[in-house]
């Protein structure tokens, strides 16, 4: 596992070190590469697990890979939520978010995992608006906290 983690912890070290707490770092990871020859939830948990103790605020899970490509985006006849069971299973073992898309609507089948702590990615909207909220502060001249 230590050769599949080292290339996104060095990234998000380095990315932490340059960018320090002022700027969140999110970073996506497949759950489960669904065939059973990559990555499977158990390795994800851990990976995730190095990737928080390098720096990343929250771990956005997503699933496949291109040899099951229709994992990767979703088509309509899947289930609304599919993917969120491979988050579920890597909360966890990390303290920081975790969040998932998977054809995300908040009506029905995700409500649950609302209600369990698990986020899809509409805070994405409010994270990605308040970074460039934050970014927007030194153009402007203003201090940003730290």
């Amino acid at each position: 596992m230590n050769k599949r983690a080292k290339f996104g912890v060095d990234i998000v070290r380095l990315a932490r070190e340059k960018l320090g707490r002022a700027y969140p770092i999110l970073f996506r990871i497949s759950g489960s590469e669904i065939d059973g020859a990559g990555l499977t939830t158990d390795d994800t948990a851990i990976i995730a697990r190095r990737l928080q103790d390098a720096g990343v605020d929250c771990i956005d899970v997503s699933a496949g890979y291109y040899g099951t490509s229709e994992w990767v985006s979703q088509p309509a006849f899947m289930k609304p939520g599919c993917i969120v069971q491979y988050a579920r299973e890597i909360k966890p073992h990390v303290d920081v978010p975790v969040i998932t898309v998977a054809r995300s609507t908040l009506r029905g089948s995700l409500r649950p995992s609302w209600r369990r702590g698990l986020r899809t990615s509409l805070p994405l909207a409010v994270l990605c608006w308040q970074t460039r909220t934050i970014l927007s502060k030194p153009r402007k001249g203003e201090r940003t906290r730290s």
